[in-house]
Parts: C-alpha cells; sequence; structure tokens
C-alpha cells in the first residue's frame, strides 16, 4: 500500500508544470516571521484581510499538487503530485497520479485509500483524531483564523501583494507531527511548508486552483461515498 497520500495529507495537512507554478522568490521564508506574534484579530485585520474574506464564502476548492519531502539521510526529495478537492461539507478528495496512482478521501465519516484494486476504510469511531485532522485541513484551506488560534500560535507578514503565515503548534500531539508550519499565499494558500523537530520538510505547492461557492456537481460528490 502506497503510504505517501495519507502523510502528504494529514500531516500537511491541492496541469503542474513550470509554467504553472508561482515564482520561487514569493516562496522564500521570510527570515522574521516567527519575530511576529499576532492574535487572531490582528491577523485578519492586516495580513490576511481581504484572502480571508474571500475564502469564507468558498465551498469547495480544486487544483493541483507537488508534494516533496526531505528526509534525514536521503540525497534527494521524494516528490509526487495529483490532484485535490477539497469541499466544506463533504471532506478532503486527494489524488496522487505521480509516481504511482492512489487517491485518499478524508470525511466526516472516516477515511478511505484507493490503492489500485485495494480500498481500505477507517472510520472515525476507529480513528476519532480523523476528525480534528478534517477540521484542522480546512481551517488552513479556507483561513479560519479563529480555529488555528486554538491550536497553533500565530506569526503573520504581509510581502507585497502575497504574504505568510506561520503556526508553532500549542498541544504536545501536534507537536510530535510538525515543529512549525509556513503557509504562503496571495487570495488563497499556495505552499505550505512542515519542518519537524529533527529537521525533516514536507513542502506542498499548489496551482490551478480555483474555488467556488456552489456545492459539488454529482460526479465529484461520488468520489467521496465511502
Amino acid at each position: 500500500m502506497n503510504a505517501q497520500p495519507l502523510y502528504g495529507v494529514v500531516i500537511a495537512l491541492g496541469m503542474v508544470g513550470a509554467a504553472a507554478l508561482i515564482a520561487v522568490s514569493r516562496f522564500a521564508l521570510a527570515e522574521n516571521l516567527f519575530d511576529q506574534p499576532l492574535t487572531a484579530k490582528q491577523l485578519l485585520e492586516t495580513v490576511l484581510a481581504q484572502p480571508a474574506v474571500e475564502l469564507s464564502a468558498t465551498r469547495v476548492l480544486s487544483g493541483k499538487f507537488i508534494q516533496r519531502r526531505y528526509l534525514n539521510g536521503l540525497p534527494r526529495p521524494l516528490v509526487s503530485s495529483g490532484d485535490f478537492i477539497l469541499a466544506r461539507e463533504q471532506g478532503i478528495l486527494w489524488r496522487t497520479t505521480e509516481p504511482f496512482a492512489s487517491e485518499f478521501v478524508l470525511a466526516p465519516g472516516g477515511m478511505t485509500l484507493r490503492d489500485g484494486d485495494t480500498e481500505t476504510h477507517v472510520s472515525d469511531a476507529e480513528r476519532p483524531a480523523l476528525r480534528t485532522a478534517l477540521e484542522m485541513l480546512f481551517a488552513i484551506f479556507a483561513l479560519d483564523v479563529a480555529r488555528l488560534a486554538d491550536n497553533f500560535e500565530l506569526h503573520g507578514l504581509a510581502q507585497g501583494d502575497g504574504w505568510q503565515v506561520g503556526l508553532r503548534p500549542r498541544s504536545g500531539g501536534l507537536a510530535q507531527v510538525f515543529d512549525r508550519a509556513v503557509i504562503t499565499g496571495a487570495r488563497h494558500v499556495e505552499r505550505i511548508e512542515l519542518t519537524t523537530a529533527g529537521g525533516d520538510r514536507t513542502e506542498l505547492e499548489f496551482a490551478g486552483v480555483v474555488t467556488r461557492a456552489t456545492a459539488l456537481d454529482a460526479t465529484e460528490a461520488a468520489r467521496f461515498r465511502q
């Protein structure tokens, strides 16, 4: 079973091509980002004033992703790519197309991993933390600052027409997954970087992102059924 999509979605809590990617300069980490602690109110009134308003009405967000995992001891990153759909009512669908095809669905009723002819389902009752993971991922993509503030120390900086938000986990549980997160974007989230205390790093870059205020169509909704 290919665990790559599960790792990328659960902790990250997304047409990929060189022409579609945002310029690398925007993704450079601002050196003083984590020197700028902010309250949720301050973040909404300054750094995220415009994008948070626009995303608050979003019901569905879809696009393409590239994921790179930099692990200690490996000379090159592990790279995967694919597409994703985030639906406010239904959950998250994360489909990896390269290097191996698989599909991961995280929904209010549980988690399903489709890998070739194999399908594995885990219910909320078996893994109650799945609902928390789902809510946290939506909070990141929808820039739900009030919810993020419950679990993270908030930091933020405006960068021209873009912005960066830094997150440090408040709880020991989340801190075991990652030490800090840096979210970069403009109108929406364009990149997420997760760093562990041990130095491992996961980068997720998004392109071709489309937001809409309407619900999933019948074909899209069928992919979320478990």
